[in-house]
């Protein structure tokens, strides 16, 4: 199977920050984690921008999920599908600019170790570790 990381960059409406992150954290991941192929999420808020890319500013929430499928367009097919059903109700508290981008995983996730050596995460499905001198 293919590994894919989706990128989300959303915002609340102005005034609406804790309902929006109550649903996107309590409904829509979820929701969207209900889809065959898409196996993780992890949310993040802007703390600094550091230069970059003009097209992902002004923009203070991120969530990447992690996809796992042969049929990318597939999963998207159906997420589309759901959004603003009863399997997947939206929220209004979700500013509608929004900007998605799609990669494709290209290697294993690398950590370091407490020695300061990097080392590849472990096998696919495996948590991620770390080798040391020892060890390698």
């Amino acid at each position: 199977m293919t590994r894919y990381a989706s990128m989300v960059l959303a915002n609340p409406v102005p005034g609406r920050e804790d309902v929006f992150n109550d649903w996107y954290t309590h409904v829509h991941i979820p929701d969207v984690l209900t889809i065959d192929g898409i196996v993780a999420a992890t949310r993040y808020r802007l703390v600094a921008q550091r230069g970059g890319d003009p097209a992902i500013a002004g923009f203070s929430y991120l969530t990447i999920y992690e996809i796992e499928t042969d049929d990318l367009r597939g999963v998207f097919r159906t997420l589309v599908t759901r959004m603003g059903t009863a399997l997947m109700p939206m929220s209004d508290a979700i500013a509608p600019e929004r900007a998605f981008y799609d990669w494709e995983v290209l290697g294993p996730r690398v950590l370091a170790d407490p020695a300061g050596v990097a080392a590849a995460a472990g096998a696919q499905g495996m948590p991620d570790t770390a080798i040391s001198e020892e060890s390698a």
